[in-house]
């Protein structure tokens, strides 16, 4: 029987890599795309020690690894950029700019990338699984959660950071607290709730009492019987209506294409020169 040869690649090609850092959890996301390389990716990396002020000094206390090859260094900058932006919200990435989606070549990258959807997916999962230190987690933590004012149906105010906690603390319902803080109840066993960084409009700080007043009912229109007397009137079509009269005629009116209709002329109502009798 023949031996069977096999064949392997001496062209080095663009790559990306990962390095995780040993103690603290947090990662960089990298990539090599020029076309002069002469090592294969494992030791051209340890060669090129990233291109980040940041990760620099520290390179040795990462643990590194290559993520994916590309024959394109277009597809291999593409999938960096796009494997940052997934995670360019984690408050443990060491990556400052993402410049996915500024680019043009975006809407075409779908289509010229060497691996698979289901490839693109195991490597994401690589970032889920890495176990997370205390301090990583603190972090997050940190990053995710919002401030609340609460105020308590005595009328004391407090600031709170989760609202969980708080409501099981006080037996309170957590889905009708957020709605309160959206502003769809007026409060909830008698506490309200409001974001610090995002108020609704009826926010009123430390449970401030504002009066509220009448609003004084305003006239739009002055119209003069045949009999002189002065109506104000807010309404123009219900007083047409009332008192048997064309809408578009006395309309005609106020603009000075008729003089008076069956009697009856319409203006403009202003309040400082005008005193009459309001239509009931």
């Amino acid at each position: 029987m023949s031996s069977k040869n096999i064949y392997t690649s001496t062209k080095v090609l663009p790559y990306v890599y990962i390095g995780i850092h040993r103690e603290t959890g947090q990662f960089y996301i990298g990539s090599r795309t020029t076309k002069k390389l002469k090592l294969p990716p494992e030791q051209d990396l340890q060669k090129y020690r990233t291109s980040s002020k940041v990760v620099k000094p520290i390179f040795d206390e990462f643990d590194w690894y290559i993520v994916a090859m590309f024959f394109d260094p277009i597809n291999c900058h593409m999938f960096e950029q796009e494997l940052i932006y997934d995670n360019f919200k984690s408050p443990i990435i060491l990556n400052k700019s993402c410049t996915y989606k500024n680019t043009k070549i975006f809407q075409n990258f779908k289509t010229k990338i060497v691996m698979s959807e289901k490839q693109r997916n195991d490597i994401r999962m690589r970032f889920i699984g890495v176990p997370k230190t205390e301090e990583a987690k603190l972090l997050m933590s940190e990053a995710k959660s919002k401030r609340y004012i609460i105020v308590y149906p005595s009328g004391e105010c407090i600031t709170i950071k989760n609202m969980t906690k708080f409501c099981i603390n006080n037996n309170l319902c957590k889905r009708t607290m957020f709605r309160v803080c959206k502003g769809e109840y007026t409060a909830h066993k008698g506490f309200k709730c409001y974001r610090l960084d995002a108020p609704h409009k009826n926010f009123i700080p430390y449970n401030v009492k504002i009066k509220k007043h009448k609003q004084i009912k305003q006239f739009k229109y002055k119209i003069t019987d045949p009999n002189g007397n002065i109506i104000l009137v807010n309404n123009l079509s219900k007083f047409c209506k009332q008192n048997n009269l064309n809408h578009p005629s006395l309309s005609m009116t106020i603009c000075g294409k008729r003089t008076h209709t069956k009697g009856f002329y319409c203006e403009y109502f202003r309040a400082k020169k005008c005193r009459g009798i309001p239509a009931k």
